[in-house]
Protein backbone atom coordinates (compact mmCIF):
# COMPACT_ATOMS: atom_id res chain seq x y z
CA UNK A 1 0.00 0.00 0.00
CA UNK A 2 2.99 2.12 1.43
CA UNK A 3 4.44 1.72 -2.68
CA UNK A 4 1.11 2.12 -4.56
CA UNK A 5 0.67 5.47 -2.79
CA UNK A 6 4.19 6.37 -2.94
CA UNK A 7 4.29 6.05 -6.48
CA UNK A 8 0.87 8.20 -7.05
CA UNK A 9 2.18 10.67 -5.22
CA UNK A 10 5.49 10.44 -7.34
CA UNK A 11 2.68 10.71 -10.69
CA UNK A 12 1.07 13.77 -9.56
CA UNK A 13 4.15 15.36 -8.91
CA UNK A 14 5.53 14.23 -12.22
CA UNK A 15 2.70 16.22 -14.30
CA UNK A 16 2.53 18.77 -12.36
CA UNK A 17 6.02 19.65 -13.02
CA UNK A 18 5.43 19.18 -17.45
CA UNK A 19 2.31 22.63 -15.83
CA UNK A 20 5.19 23.85 -13.94
CA UNK A 21 7.35 23.81 -16.96
CA UNK A 22 4.74 24.71 -19.29
CA UNK A 23 4.07 27.82 -17.31
CA UNK A 24 6.63 30.13 -18.59
CA UNK A 25 5.84 29.61 -22.12
CA UNK A 26 2.36 30.50 -21.11
CA UNK A 27 3.02 33.41 -19.17
CA UNK A 28 5.94 34.68 -21.93
CA UNK A 29 2.86 34.13 -24.42
CA UNK A 30 0.02 36.01 -22.51
CA UNK A 31 0.37 39.58 -24.21
CA UNK A 32 -0.32 38.04 -27.80
CA UNK A 33 -3.28 39.60 -29.13
CA UNK A 34 -4.99 40.22 -32.87
CA UNK A 35 -1.51 42.06 -34.07
CA UNK A 36 0.35 39.15 -35.84
CA UNK A 37 3.78 41.40 -34.76
CA UNK A 38 2.64 40.79 -31.31
CA UNK A 39 1.81 36.95 -31.75
CA UNK A 40 5.47 36.44 -33.40
CA UNK A 41 7.13 38.05 -31.11
CA UNK A 42 5.62 36.05 -27.99
CA UNK A 43 6.19 32.82 -30.02
CA UNK A 44 10.23 33.93 -30.51
CA UNK A 45 10.37 34.56 -27.22
CA UNK A 46 9.30 31.29 -26.62
CA UNK A 47 11.54 29.75 -28.47
CA UNK A 48 14.43 31.45 -27.24
CA UNK A 49 12.88 30.34 -23.69
CA UNK A 50 13.36 26.41 -25.16
CA UNK A 51 16.89 26.96 -26.48
CA UNK A 52 18.01 28.78 -22.96
CA UNK A 53 16.41 26.31 -20.77
CA UNK A 54 17.15 22.77 -22.78
CA UNK A 55 20.68 23.23 -21.79
CA UNK A 56 20.32 21.91 -18.56
CA UNK A 57 19.05 18.50 -20.15
CA UNK A 58 22.84 17.08 -21.56
CA UNK A 59 24.49 19.56 -18.41
CA UNK A 60 23.32 17.63 -15.69
CA UNK A 61 24.32 14.43 -16.88
CA UNK A 62 27.99 15.39 -17.92
CA UNK A 63 28.67 19.08 -17.08
CA UNK A 64 31.76 19.89 -18.71
CA UNK A 65 31.56 17.55 -21.42
CA UNK A 66 28.49 18.97 -22.82
CA UNK A 67 29.67 22.69 -22.47
CA UNK A 68 32.51 21.64 -23.95
CA UNK A 69 30.26 20.51 -27.33
CA UNK A 70 27.93 23.42 -26.83
CA UNK A 71 30.94 25.60 -26.74
CA UNK A 72 32.17 24.21 -30.01
CA UNK A 73 29.27 24.46 -31.74
CA UNK A 74 28.90 27.74 -30.96
CA UNK A 75 32.80 28.65 -32.18
CA UNK A 76 32.41 26.80 -35.57
CA UNK A 77 29.08 28.75 -35.91
CA UNK A 78 26.54 25.83 -36.06
CA UNK A 79 23.15 25.21 -34.59
CA UNK A 80 20.36 26.76 -33.36
CA UNK A 81 20.78 31.01 -32.90
CA UNK A 82 20.88 31.16 -29.27
CA UNK A 83 24.45 28.82 -28.92
CA UNK A 84 25.84 30.94 -32.31
CA UNK A 85 25.01 34.32 -30.79
CA UNK A 86 25.86 33.17 -26.95
CA UNK A 87 28.66 35.98 -25.52
CA UNK A 88 30.29 32.93 -23.28
CA UNK A 89 29.87 29.71 -25.31
CA UNK A 90 31.33 31.21 -28.27
CA UNK A 91 34.40 32.33 -26.38
CA UNK A 92 37.78 30.32 -26.98
CA UNK A 93 38.72 30.62 -23.93
CA UNK A 94 35.61 28.94 -22.55
CA UNK A 95 36.20 25.73 -25.43
CA UNK A 96 39.49 25.31 -23.72
CA UNK A 97 38.89 25.40 -20.39
CA UNK A 98 35.87 23.24 -20.58
CA UNK A 99 37.65 20.69 -22.48
CA UNK A 100 40.46 20.48 -20.41
CA UNK A 101 37.65 20.11 -17.37
CA UNK A 102 35.75 17.45 -19.46
CA UNK A 103 39.50 15.16 -19.82
CA UNK A 104 40.20 15.56 -16.22
CA UNK A 105 36.87 14.72 -14.33
CA UNK A 106 36.76 11.57 -16.88
CA UNK A 107 39.96 10.18 -16.03
CA UNK A 108 39.32 8.83 -12.82
CA UNK A 109 35.90 7.10 -13.59
CA UNK A 110 37.82 4.74 -15.75
CA UNK A 111 39.42 2.28 -13.52
CA UNK A 112 38.18 1.54 -9.47
CA UNK A 113 41.41 2.08 -8.18
CA UNK A 114 40.98 6.15 -8.92
CA UNK A 115 36.95 5.92 -8.98
CA UNK A 116 36.64 7.29 -4.91
CA UNK A 117 38.97 10.61 -6.64
CA UNK A 118 36.55 10.32 -9.93
CA UNK A 119 33.41 10.40 -7.18
CA UNK A 120 35.17 13.57 -5.55
CA UNK A 121 35.77 15.40 -8.67
CA UNK A 122 32.34 14.39 -9.86
CA UNK A 123 30.77 16.09 -6.87
CA UNK A 124 32.73 18.78 -7.41
CA UNK A 125 31.92 19.10 -10.95
CA UNK A 126 28.02 18.61 -10.33
CA UNK A 127 27.95 21.99 -7.56
CA UNK A 128 30.08 24.14 -10.15
CA UNK A 129 27.79 22.50 -13.20
CA UNK A 130 24.75 24.32 -11.34
CA UNK A 131 26.00 27.30 -11.33
CA UNK A 132 27.60 27.38 -15.00
CA UNK A 133 24.41 25.96 -16.73
CA UNK A 134 22.39 29.03 -14.82
CA UNK A 135 25.12 31.50 -15.59
CA UNK A 136 24.98 30.13 -19.60
CA UNK A 137 21.19 30.33 -19.49
CA UNK A 138 20.70 33.41 -17.90
CA UNK A 139 23.11 35.54 -19.92
CA UNK A 140 22.00 36.33 -23.26
CA UNK A 141 18.60 37.60 -21.21
CA UNK A 142 21.14 39.48 -19.17
CA UNK A 143 23.09 41.44 -21.57
CA UNK A 144 19.83 42.56 -24.33
CA UNK A 145 17.98 43.72 -20.91
CA UNK A 146 21.06 45.76 -20.00
CA UNK A 147 21.67 47.22 -23.84
CA UNK A 148 18.30 48.07 -23.78
CA UNK A 149 16.93 51.65 -25.12
CA UNK A 150 13.95 51.42 -23.68
CA UNK A 151 13.65 53.50 -20.40
CA UNK A 152 12.48 51.06 -17.66
CA UNK A 153 10.43 53.53 -16.04
CA UNK A 154 8.29 53.34 -18.98
CA UNK A 155 8.05 49.73 -19.68
CA UNK A 156 4.69 48.48 -20.94
CA UNK A 157 3.77 44.62 -20.33
CA UNK A 158 6.18 43.38 -23.33
CA UNK A 159 9.47 44.00 -21.74
CA UNK A 160 9.11 42.56 -18.16
CA UNK A 161 9.65 39.50 -20.01
CA UNK A 162 13.55 39.78 -19.54
CA UNK A 163 13.68 39.51 -15.52
CA UNK A 164 10.55 37.03 -15.34
CA UNK A 165 12.83 34.65 -17.56
CA UNK A 166 15.66 35.15 -15.93
CA UNK A 167 13.78 34.27 -12.74
CA UNK A 168 11.74 31.50 -13.85
CA UNK A 169 14.99 30.12 -15.60
CA UNK A 170 16.91 29.92 -12.25
CA UNK A 171 13.77 28.13 -10.51
CA UNK A 172 13.14 25.59 -12.88
CA UNK A 173 17.47 24.89 -13.75
CA UNK A 174 18.44 24.42 -10.19
CA UNK A 175 15.83 21.41 -8.68
CA UNK A 176 15.83 20.18 -12.40
CA UNK A 177 19.39 19.60 -11.88
CA UNK A 178 19.28 18.51 -8.27
CA UNK A 179 17.26 15.40 -9.14
CA UNK A 180 18.84 14.23 -12.10
CA UNK A 181 22.20 14.48 -10.57
CA UNK A 182 21.35 13.09 -7.71
CA UNK A 183 19.98 9.76 -9.65
CA UNK A 184 22.82 9.91 -11.85
CA UNK A 185 25.30 10.18 -9.14
CA UNK A 186 23.55 6.89 -7.49
CA UNK A 187 24.64 5.29 -10.75
CA UNK A 188 28.05 5.95 -9.99
CA UNK A 189 28.00 5.04 -7.20
CA UNK A 190 26.28 1.20 -7.95
CA UNK A 191 29.12 1.35 -10.52
CA UNK A 192 31.66 1.53 -7.78
CA UNK A 193 30.41 -1.09 -5.92
CA UNK A 194 30.21 -3.37 -8.71
CA UNK A 195 32.48 -6.11 -8.44
CA UNK A 196 32.05 -6.61 -12.19
CA UNK A 197 35.47 -5.67 -13.89
CA UNK A 198 35.68 -2.89 -16.26
CA UNK A 199 31.90 -1.44 -15.06
CA UNK A 200 33.23 1.61 -14.29
CA UNK A 201 34.68 2.78 -17.52
CA UNK A 202 31.90 1.36 -19.30
CA UNK A 203 29.21 3.53 -17.30
CA UNK A 204 31.52 6.40 -17.75
CA UNK A 205 31.69 6.08 -21.71
CA UNK A 206 28.04 5.41 -21.67
CA UNK A 207 27.08 8.58 -19.93
CA UNK A 208 29.46 10.28 -22.20
CA UNK A 209 27.60 9.23 -25.44
CA UNK A 210 24.19 9.70 -23.84
CA UNK A 211 25.10 13.44 -23.00
CA UNK A 212 27.14 13.87 -26.05
CA UNK A 213 23.80 12.50 -28.09
CA UNK A 214 21.37 14.41 -26.06
CA UNK A 215 24.08 17.72 -26.49
CA UNK A 216 23.45 17.26 -30.35
CA UNK A 217 19.93 16.87 -30.10
CA UNK A 218 20.22 20.57 -28.34
CA UNK A 219 22.41 21.70 -30.93
CA UNK A 220 19.93 21.44 -33.78
CA UNK A 221 16.43 20.23 -32.22
CA UNK A 222 15.99 22.87 -28.72
CA UNK A 223 12.76 21.37 -29.05
CA UNK A 224 13.33 17.79 -29.04
CA UNK A 225 15.93 18.12 -26.07
CA UNK A 226 13.84 20.17 -23.91
CA UNK A 227 10.84 17.29 -24.68
CA UNK A 228 13.42 14.80 -23.59
CA UNK A 229 14.59 17.17 -20.51
CA UNK A 230 11.06 16.68 -19.45
CA UNK A 231 10.83 12.77 -19.54
CA UNK A 232 14.27 13.09 -17.97
CA UNK A 233 13.02 14.44 -15.23
CA UNK A 234 9.76 12.56 -14.89
CA UNK A 235 12.29 9.41 -14.75
CA UNK A 236 14.78 10.26 -12.75
CA UNK A 237 11.80 11.60 -9.83
CA UNK A 238 10.82 8.36 -9.71
CA UNK A 239 14.17 7.38 -7.68
CA UNK A 240 15.17 10.77 -6.09
CA UNK A 241 14.30 9.75 -2.60
CA UNK A 242 15.77 6.89 -2.93
CA UNK A 243 19.30 8.07 -4.71
CA UNK A 244 19.30 10.84 -2.07
CA UNK A 245 19.11 8.46 0.99
CA UNK A 246 21.55 6.20 -1.06
CA UNK A 247 23.71 8.88 -1.89
CA UNK A 248 23.80 10.14 2.17
CA UNK A 249 24.49 7.22 3.28
CA UNK A 250 27.69 6.57 1.37
CA UNK A 251 29.09 9.91 1.21
CA UNK A 252 28.74 9.38 5.36
CA UNK A 253 30.06 5.89 5.77
CA UNK A 254 32.72 5.66 2.84
CA UNK A 255 33.59 8.61 1.44
CA UNK A 256 34.17 11.07 4.55
CA UNK A 257 36.25 8.53 6.32
CA UNK A 258 38.19 7.79 3.20
CA UNK A 259 38.91 11.37 2.97
CA UNK A 260 39.86 11.85 6.14
CA UNK A 261 41.97 8.71 5.70
CA UNK A 262 43.76 10.46 2.62
CA UNK A 263 44.50 14.09 3.78
CA UNK A 264 45.62 11.98 7.17
CA UNK A 265 42.90 14.69 9.26
CA UNK A 266 43.11 12.87 12.49
CA UNK A 267 39.06 12.53 13.35
CA UNK A 268 37.03 11.71 16.25
CA UNK A 269 33.24 10.61 15.77
CA UNK A 270 32.05 12.13 18.82
CA UNK A 271 32.07 16.03 19.67
CA UNK A 272 32.19 17.84 22.79
CA UNK A 273 29.90 20.94 22.77
CA UNK A 274 29.20 19.69 18.76
CA UNK A 275 26.21 22.32 18.33
CA UNK A 276 24.23 25.41 19.60
CA UNK A 277 21.04 23.69 20.29
CA UNK A 278 22.39 20.68 22.32
CA UNK A 279 24.55 23.02 24.08
CA UNK A 280 21.12 24.81 24.82
CA UNK A 281 18.76 21.54 25.75
CA UNK A 282 21.75 19.47 27.10
CA UNK A 283 24.08 21.71 28.71
CA UNK A 284 27.69 22.94 28.29
CA UNK A 285 30.34 20.16 27.73
CA UNK A 286 27.72 17.62 26.53
CA UNK A 287 29.31 15.07 24.27
CA UNK A 288 27.30 14.31 21.11
CA UNK A 289 27.99 11.08 18.86
CA UNK A 290 27.54 12.01 14.60
CA UNK A 291 25.84 9.19 13.68
CA UNK A 292 22.98 7.93 10.87
CA UNK A 293 19.49 6.55 11.10
CA UNK A 294 19.41 2.67 9.02
CA UNK A 295 15.59 2.47 9.10
CA UNK A 296 13.30 5.37 10.46
CA UNK A 297 13.64 5.77 14.18
CA UNK A 298 10.13 7.46 14.97
CA UNK A 299 9.77 11.06 12.66
CA UNK A 300 13.24 10.71 11.43
CA UNK A 301 13.44 9.31 8.58
CA UNK A 302 15.92 6.41 7.45
CA UNK A 303 19.61 7.24 6.28
CA UNK A 304 19.28 11.08 8.34
CA UNK A 305 22.24 12.45 9.68
CA UNK A 306 21.50 13.06 13.60
CA UNK A 307 23.54 13.70 16.69
CA UNK A 308 23.23 10.77 19.42
CA UNK A 309 23.64 12.01 22.92
CA UNK A 310 23.42 10.03 26.52
CA UNK A 311 20.89 11.08 28.89
CA UNK A 312 21.00 8.55 31.86
CA UNK A 313 19.85 5.11 31.01
CA UNK A 314 18.37 6.84 27.65
CA UNK A 315 19.80 7.91 24.34
CA UNK A 316 17.88 10.82 22.66
CA UNK A 317 18.90 11.14 18.83
CA UNK A 318 18.47 14.53 17.37
CA UNK A 319 18.19 15.41 13.86
CA UNK A 320 18.87 19.41 12.91
CA UNK A 321 16.83 20.83 10.90
CA UNK A 322 17.67 24.57 9.33
CA UNK A 323 14.86 27.16 9.99
CA UNK A 324 12.65 24.57 11.46
CA UNK A 325 12.63 22.68 15.47
CA UNK A 326 14.90 20.12 15.85
CA UNK A 327 13.42 16.53 15.74
CA UNK A 328 14.29 14.70 18.56
CA UNK A 329 13.34 10.70 19.11
CA UNK A 330 14.26 8.76 23.12
CA UNK A 331 14.98 4.99 22.73
CA UNK A 332 15.85 3.09 26.02
CA UNK A 333 19.67 1.81 26.59
CA UNK A 334 21.18 -0.42 26.90
CA UNK A 335 22.81 -0.11 23.44
CA UNK A 336 25.23 -2.50 21.66
CA UNK A 337 27.76 -1.66 19.25
CA UNK A 338 29.92 -4.03 16.43
CA UNK A 339 32.09 -3.63 13.51
CA UNK A 340 30.79 -4.33 10.40
CA UNK A 341 32.71 -4.59 7.54
CA UNK A 342 33.11 -1.06 6.32
CA UNK A 343 31.75 0.71 9.63
CA UNK A 344 30.62 0.43 12.78
CA UNK A 345 26.66 -0.64 13.73
CA UNK A 346 24.65 0.21 17.19
CA UNK A 347 21.65 -1.71 17.76
CA UNK A 348 19.02 -1.74 20.47
CA UNK A 349 16.09 -3.86 21.23
CA UNK A 350 13.99 -2.29 17.92
CA UNK A 351 16.71 0.60 16.46
CA UNK A 352 19.84 0.07 14.33
CA UNK A 353 22.02 3.04 14.53
CA UNK A 354 25.16 3.84 11.97
CA UNK A 355 28.75 4.47 12.52
CA UNK A 356 30.99 6.04 10.25
CA UNK A 357 34.69 4.33 11.30
CA UNK A 358 35.62 0.41 11.56
CA UNK A 359 38.42 1.03 13.75
CA UNK A 360 38.58 -0.98 16.28
CA UNK A 361 40.50 1.83 18.96
CA UNK A 362 37.88 4.11 18.12
CA UNK A 363 34.99 1.34 18.46
CA UNK A 364 36.42 0.52 21.77
CA UNK A 365 36.35 4.38 22.61
CA UNK A 366 33.05 5.41 21.61
CA UNK A 367 31.70 2.38 23.84
CA UNK A 368 33.19 2.95 26.67
CA UNK A 369 32.15 7.11 26.40
CA UNK A 370 28.67 6.19 26.00
CA UNK A 371 28.49 2.69 27.66
CA UNK A 372 27.70 0.90 24.72
CA UNK A 373 28.41 -3.17 25.44
CA UNK A 374 30.72 -4.61 22.41
CA UNK A 375 29.80 -7.08 20.47
CA UNK A 376 32.93 -7.30 18.17
CA UNK A 377 32.67 -8.19 14.46
CA UNK A 378 28.89 -8.83 13.08
CA UNK A 379 27.71 -9.56 9.56
CA UNK A 380 30.27 -9.60 6.76
CA UNK A 381 33.15 -8.63 9.03
CA UNK A 382 32.69 -11.77 11.31
CA UNK A 383 32.45 -13.51 8.36
CA UNK A 384 35.86 -11.55 6.71
CA UNK A 385 37.63 -12.25 10.48
CA UNK A 386 36.91 -15.84 10.66
CA UNK A 387 38.35 -16.48 6.89
CA UNK A 388 41.03 -14.11 7.75
CA UNK A 389 41.88 -16.32 10.51
CA UNK A 390 41.78 -19.43 8.65
CA UNK A 391 43.75 -18.14 6.49
CA UNK A 392 46.25 -17.55 9.35
CA UNK A 393 46.12 -20.85 10.70
CA UNK A 394 46.31 -22.24 7.20
CA UNK A 395 49.41 -20.18 6.20
CA UNK A 396 50.79 -20.85 9.68
CA UNK A 397 50.79 -25.05 9.28
CA UNK A 398 52.06 -24.58 6.13
CA UNK A 399 54.82 -22.66 6.80
CA UNK A 400 56.04 -25.28 10.16
CA UNK A 401 55.59 -27.74 7.08
CA UNK A 402 58.23 -25.97 5.10
CA UNK A 403 60.44 -25.19 8.01
CA UNK A 404 60.36 -28.95 9.01
CA UNK A 405 60.95 -29.98 5.82
CA UNK A 406 63.96 -27.64 5.06
CA UNK A 407 65.11 -28.54 8.42
CA UNK A 408 64.80 -32.75 7.60
CA UNK A 409 66.94 -31.68 4.17
CA UNK A 410 69.94 -29.43 5.85
CA UNK A 411 70.08 -32.64 8.55
CA UNK A 412 70.51 -35.32 5.94
CA UNK A 413 73.14 -32.91 3.68
CA UNK A 414 75.13 -32.69 6.79
CA UNK A 415 75.27 -36.08 7.91
CA UNK A 416 75.58 -37.47 4.23
CA UNK A 417 72.12 -39.57 4.25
Amino acid sequence: MKTIFSRKLATRLSLASVMLLSLPMMLLAQEAGADPDTIDDALMRNVSFFESLSIVGPVAISPFWALFLTSLASNLGIGNDFIVQHPLLGNWITLIVTGVLATVTTIPNLSKLSKPLGLAVQYIEDNAGIVVAALIAITPYIAHYLMSDVDPAHVTLGLPVIPFAVIAILFLIVPYMLVVMAVRYLIDIVAFLSPVPFVDASAEILKKVFAGGFTVLYIFFPPLAFALCILTFIGAFFFYNRARRSTRSFKYLYAKPAWAAITGQERSVYVTDATRSIIENYGVGTEALAIMTDKAIGSIGPKKKAWLVKQGTQFHIIEQRSLRSDKVEIIDGPLKIGKALAHAVIEGDNNKILLNTANAEMIEQVADKFGFTTKGSIGLAKTSDAAKAKFKESWSKLRDAIHEETTTIDRQILTGK
